[in-house]
C-alpha cells in the first residue's frame, strides 16, 4: 500500500491527511488499487491516532461535497500564503502593493481596491462569461480560410478579413 500512496506522490502522513481533507469522500479515486474499503480503514486509523499525530480528518470527508454547505467548504483549505485557491491566498502585507512607489493618492483611485489582491479580484468579478446562448452560436459559426472570427460581446462571431483592423 506504501508503494500505491507514493506513486501518488504521498510520502507523508500529513500529506495524506490533507489529500483526504482537500478532495474529500473520494479521496481513493485517483490511486491504483486503493479502493473505498482500504480507503475507510485508513481514514478509521488516522481518526483514531489524531491526538498522537496531530493531523486531523475534517467532518466533511464523510460527505459528498454537493451536500456541504459554503461555510463548510470554507474550512477546508486554510488560508496561506503557498500555492492555494485565489480566494485563500493570504499576501504577506510588505509585498501587496499598498505602498507601491507608483501608486497614486487614493483619492483618485478609479477602484475601491486598496490592495494589487483587491484589485485583481475586483476585474475578475467584473468579467462576465458568455450565456449559453452565445456560446452556441460561436459554435455553428465557422471562418473561412484566411480569416479569423470576431467576437464583441452580446454579438455572435462574425467573420473578419486578417488584413482588416477590428475596431
Amino acid at each position: 500500500m506504501a508503494r500505491r500512496l507514493e506513486a501518488a506522490e504521498i510520502f507523508t502522513l500529513a500529506q495524506l491527511v490533507e489529500r483526504i481533507n482537500g478532495v474529500g469522500k473520494r479521496w481513493t479515486g485517483s490511486i491504483t488499487a486503493l479502493g473505498a474499503a482500504k480507503g475507510q480503514r485508513i481514514e478509521e486509523w488516522l481518526r483514531e491516532h489524531e491526538g498522537t499525530l496531530g493531523l486531523v480528518i475534517g467532518r466533511h470527508v464523510a460527505q459528498p461535497r454537493t451536500r456541504l454547505f459554503a461555510h463548510e467548504l470554507q474550512t477546508v483549505v486554510q488560508p496561506a500564503t503557498g500555492i492555494r485557491p485565489l480566494e485563500k491566498f493570504l499576501v504577506p502585507e510588505a509585498l501587496d502593493g499598498s505602498a507601491g512607489a507608483y501608486r497614486r493618492p487614493q483619492a483618485q483611485y478609479l477602484l475601491k481596491a486598496r490592495t494589487d489582491y483587491d484589485a485583481i479580484l475586483a476585474w475578475l468579478r467584473s468579467k462576465h462569461g458568455l450565456t449559453p446562448e452565445q456560446k452556441a452560436r460561436l459554435k455553428g459559426t465557422k471562418a473561412a480560410p484566411g480569416q479569423r472570427l470576431r467576437r464583441a460581446a452580446g454579438v455572435a462571431a462574425e467573420p473578419v478579413e486578417h488584413a482588416a483592423r477590428v475596431p
